[in-house]
């Protein structure tokens, strides 16, 4: 049986501001049951579908009652994220 051996680089995304900001709180605070996530020393790094980040999104802006410009900018970062085979894995260090 063989090993395989991978290297993970964190990309340092620009910080968001504003409604995506609080996204991001929300999709590290409420959103980590049922994926795969590893926590040590304030880290944590999760994977998650684009269809269940695209539906926290959408929950949390009719949650939060965003206006348009709120939704767009959600949106906007969700869709931004570098997607690989409808996965990305996000590291968020508080």
């Amino acid at each position: 049986m063989g090993l395989d051996v991978g290297v993970v680089q964190i990309t340092y995304r620009p910080r968001a501001q504003g409604d995506a900001h609080e996204f991001l709180k929300y999709l590290n605070e409420e959103c980590v049951d049922g994926h795969w996530a590893a926590f040590s020393d304030g880290n944590t790094f999760v994977e998650y579908t684009r269809e269940d980040v695209e539906g926290y999104a959408s929950a949390f802006a009719s949650a939060r009652k965003l206006g348009a410009a709120g939704r767009d900018a959600v949106e906007r970062w969700v869709a931004s994220l570098p997607w690989q085979s409808g996965s990305v894995m996000l590291h968020f260090n508080w």
